[in-house]
Formats: C-alpha cells, sequence, structure tokens
C-alpha cells in the first residue's frame, strides 16, 4: 500500500487474478495485529478498497477471500468476538474455524474455556 503509483496493483488484477486473490490480514484487532508484526487494520481496509476499485474499473468480478484466526497469542475473548462480529457483518460464513490451545499448558478449566470460545465464536458467525 506504500506504493503510490497503481500500474502494479492493475497489472496483478487484469492479469494474475483469476476470480479470487487470497490474503492474510490474519485478525482485524490492532492490538493482536502488532504483537503479530503486521500493519494496522486500517491497511488492510485501504488495500481491500483498492482492490474493489481496480477489478470494478476493469469490470472483473474478483473477489477477496481473507484468512482470519481467532486466538493469537495476545488476543482475548474480546478480540475474538469482535473478529466474529466482522464476518458477521460482512456476510461470511467460514467454512473452517482453527483455534490454537496448547494442550500440554491448560489445566481442565483452561481447556473448557477454550472450547467455549469455540463455540461462541461459531454461533456468532453463524447469526445465531
Amino acid at each position: 500500500m506504500a506504493d503510490k503509483d497503481d500500474t502494479f496493483f492493475k497489472e496483478m488484477c487484469q492479469y494474475h487474478i483469476s476470480g479470487q486473490l487470497k490474503v492474510a490480514p490474519e485478525h482485524i484487532a490492532d492490538a493482536v495485529l502488532q504483537k503479530l508484526g503486521k500493519p494496522e487494520n486500517s491497511v488492510y481496509k485501504a488495500f481491500c478498497k483498492k482492490y474493489a476499485e481496480i477489478n470494478k474499473k476493469l469490470g472483473k468480478p474478483q473477489y477477496l477471500v481473507p484468512y482470519l484466526m481467532s486466538s493469537h497469542p495476545g488476543s482475548t475473548l474480546k478480540e475474538a468476538i469482535a473478529l466474529a462480529e466482522y464476518l458477521r457483518d460482512l456476510g461470511y460464513m467460514p467454512e473452517q474455524f482453527q483455534r490454537v490451545c496448547i494442550i500440554q499448558a491448560l489445566t481442565r478449566e483452561q481447556w473448557k474455556k477454550c472450547m467455549l470460545q469455540m463455540t461462541r465464536m461459531k454461533r456468532l458467525c453463524k447469526g445465531h
């Protein structure tokens, strides 16, 4: 997004994408993204906007497929819920959930909490 010249972006959209572009923002919460060494969510939003604008000008119905994960280190239930609500608001219905729980380091209560959070996330994404 630092490149102010759209030549590469236009070339990519016009000749090198066959309908879907997979991207890995991984999360939407800036606090989580910072711990991952990723740019703020505003950079991803700007990318999405530019991608949509260029494809509209080209007359190409192409889509972004984001790879998002709910439970990075430093992520809490608050960030997981924000992510689920973001997906819901976009109308996305995730086909897979990936939740990392390090089994050896969890007590029985921590494991139950981990599973409960996953269940809540699935329900939020389904709109229940």
